[in-house]
């Protein structure tokens, strides 16, 4: 009998390998089912399990949410709970830990959270950026900042798109519109978003930066390659933007604000304008909007925004921030949420 994670278990196990097993998510091998075979649906199937398999069974809340084939075999309980996958999936779907456990892979899991658990297109979005990111929830509480991304907005936007009949694929194909690589933090992508997303769900319509791009910049010293955090290219071959997010945790002190000048002067004189930005310039509604329209003007934008968007922009920032659970990181932000 085999195991297959899906919906919320899935992301928690994602989430889990990420921190705490890198390797066993990274050489999982890709499974050529398309739906569930023989899946355990049951506590007795559970049990038959092995200790790799019940240790990371451990880590995730009950219910457990599997995929289960036919609608017979639908049980639920407080330690499971069955979903029918009856049509096929995109080939590639599962991935093979071992030990008779597969899992929803993450394109799957975005496509899954769209619909069974309805998050809203600002929630599902920072999941995106989360799995596309360099971080992720560690167990404890705090954010882990050296996590390998496990897929590509260009991925999600792919399995969604020959994911036509499974249910989320069309909020999925929406919300992939927006998503962005690369992403430091979980506040680095609160930024990009209420940046980049339209004005009609509250955003200011600035368009997608691109994050943590490699750019080389020539110096008094010779080239060197540096990494700004929000980049608009100016393909017009004037000034290209740098937003550069100065979290409380990674800019305090004499060190870094040295590295934090240097670089400034670095960027600046290889024609890259930059904007410092603070954690209370983002987290004051007002701050960030004269922040933001700065930013347009930089960037040559007419902010389109009507009456009705004063109110979804709080609606926005609200959602966006609660994404955040109470635990402290080693920054500040806090835990993301489990949704």
């Amino acid at each position: 009998m085999q195991l297959y994670l899906s919906h919320q278990s899935a992301v928690e196990m994602i989430r889990h390998l990420r921190t705490n097993d890198p390797e066993t998510l990274a050489g999982a091998h890709v499974s050529s089912a398309t739906t569930p075979r023989a899946s355990i649906n049951d506590l007795e199937g559970l049990a038959s399990l092995g200790p790799t398999a019940q240790r990371w069974l451990s880590h995730l809340r009950s219910p457990i949410h599997v995929l289960v084939p036919d609608r017979r075999q639908v049980q639920h309980s407080k330690r499971i709970h069955a979903h029918v996958c009856s049509s096929p999936l995109p080939r590639g779907s599962f991935l093979n830990l071992g030990h008779d456990v597969f899992l929803s892979r993450p394109e799957l899991t975005f496509l899954q959270m769209a619909a069974r658990e309805r998050l809203s297109l600002p929630k599902l979005l920072m999941y995106g950026m989360e799995l596309c990111g360099f971080y992720g929830p560690a167990e404890d509480g705090a954010t882990n900042y050296d996590c390998t991304p496990v897929t590509s907005a260009s991925s999600i936007r792919s399995f969604a798109t020959r994911a036509t009949r499974v249910e989320g694929a069309a909020s999925a194909r929406r919300a992939s519109r927006w998503l962005a690589e690369g992403s430091a933090s979980p506040m680095e992508s609160i930024v990009c978003l209420l940046l980049s997303l339209p004005c009609a769900v509250g955003g200011y319509g600035l368009g997608t930066p691109t994050l943590n791009p490699p750019i080389t910049i020539r110096s008094a010293s010779g080239y060197k390659k540096r990494y700004p955090d929000l980049y608009w290219e100016n393909k017009q071959g004037g000034r290209a933007v740098d937003v550069e997010y100065q979290s409380d945790f990674a800019h305090i002190g004499v060190l870094p604000l040295y590295r934090d000048s240097k670089r400034q002067t670095e960027l600046t004189v290889g024609n890259v304008t930059v904007l410092p930005l603070t954690k209370l310039q983002v987290t004051n509604a007002d701050e960030f909007d004269e922040f933001a329209r700065g930013l347009a003007r930089l960037l040559g934008k007419r902010l389109r925004l009507n009456s009705g968007w004063s109110s979804r922009r709080y609606d926005l920032r609200a959602e966006l921030f609660a994404s955040f659970g109470k635990g402290n990181s080693r920054e500040f932000e806090g835990q993301m949420a489990i949704f």
